[in-house]
């Protein structure tokens, strides 16, 4: 059932939510669609009672011309993942995926295959195929993925759904993406090429083990500050992260975290992430949720609660995440200035 935009809250204050519901304005909505704007990591569509349509697509462009993926494999892949990550977060299992690749002129048949088998290697790891696609030229590259896959209707999963009480999972450790990034455009030491082992994986099989469990979900692909801060915003819930932050980065970026003096709660709050799951699960289930997934050999990191009122809050501290989440935009593509500003933003809610 899509949730009225009456118990929004304060979507309207993050810029790229501005942005849709602009659009929403006008684009029609199909009479089939069974989810509301926002509400979905993907778009579900009624194709009879029983069965969903799930569709999504993704752009990877921003992250190639600011430098941060270089190596071409890494490219095709985060490409896939990013849109198979999606269909993960409402319960679909994919049918297959389509491409569009925009290539340089300038650009070798090596790095073209790369791309290619940066695809190949998703679809492998998720068991899926490439269905086709469109290749074109310009003067900067870009790959567009476009995935599709069904579910049943009553399994299907959406960001909405949280109640008090319930607990905030993720599928594993994370900051993944933050510390990758981290160390292709702060390293001083001309680590440009840390993204060649960038592998983040859509966690499908996750889902469909979590979800008699759970009650929302979405992906930390724009990292979980962002991931957090929009569930609430949806569910006019707050969310009280009660984890140390610390304890929440993976091994690699608690590494970079040190090395680098930055604070873990920044990782955690970077523009980039990986393919993690969130998952809001009732309080009453979460010892039989953490069971079935231990068994399945999933270890989920607890994050959180689900508490009254709105906002995410470290132990109890508000963050300030309108800040956090505008914060690129509104420098404008300036790393070093959105760093310097992303730090202070976070640096007092560390513990």
């Amino acid at each position: 059932m899509r949730l009225g935009s009456k118990k929004w809250t304060g979507l309207d204050d993050i810029v790229e939510n501005r942005f849709l519901n602009r659009w929403e304005t006008l684009l029609s909505r199909h009479p089939s669609q069974v989810n509301g704007l926002h509400e979905a990591d993907a778009e579900l569509l009624a194709i009879d009672e029983q069965t969903l349509l799930a569709s999504t697509i993704d752009t990877i462009s921003e992250e190639i011309s600011s430098g941060l993926y270089s190596t071409p494999e890494t490219i095709g892949w985060v490409a896939a993942m990013a849109s198979l990550s999606d269909l993960a977060a409402v319960g679909a299992a994919p049918l297959g995926l389509l491409s569009a690749v925009t290539l340089p002129m300038s650009a070798s048949d090596e790095f073209a295959d790369g791309i290619g088998r940066g695809l190949e290697g998703a679809c492998r790891r998720i068991q899926t195929y490439m269905l086709g696609g469109d290749t074109n030229r310009a003067h900067c590259a870009s790959v567009t993925v476009c995935a599709i896959g069904t579910l049943k209707a009553d399994l299907q999963l959406t960001r909405v759904g949280a109640k008090q009480g319930d607990l905030v999972f993720s599928t594993g450790l994370l900051g993944q993406g933050a510390g990758m990034a981290a160390r292709v455009l702060l390293a001083r030491d001309g680590g440009r090429t840390a993204d060649c082992d960038f592998r983040p994986v859509a966690r499908i099989r996750e889902a469909a083990l979590a979800r008699p469990f759970t009650t929302a979900c979405m992906d930390t692909s724009d990292g979980l500050i962002a991931t957090l801060d929009q569930l609430s915003r949806l569910n006019g819930a707050r969310i009280d992260i009660s984890a140390q932050p610390a304890s929440l980065l993976c091994a690699e970026t608690k590494a970079v975290s040190e090395a680098m003096k930055l604070p873990p709660l920044t990782l955690l709050s970077g523009h980039h992430g990986e393919f993690e799951l969130v998952f809001i699960v009732l309080a009453a289930k979460s010892d039989e949720f953490i069971r079935t997934m231990q068994n399945s050999g999933c270890n989920p990191i607890l994050i959180g609660r689900i508490e009254t009122g709105t906002g995410v809050s470290v132990s109890g501290r508000d963050l300030p995440t309108a800040k956090i989440r505008n914060l690129y935009e509104e420098n404008k593509g300036d790393l070093q200035k959105y760093v310097k500003e992303l730090i202070a933003l976070t640096v007092l809610n560390q513990t």
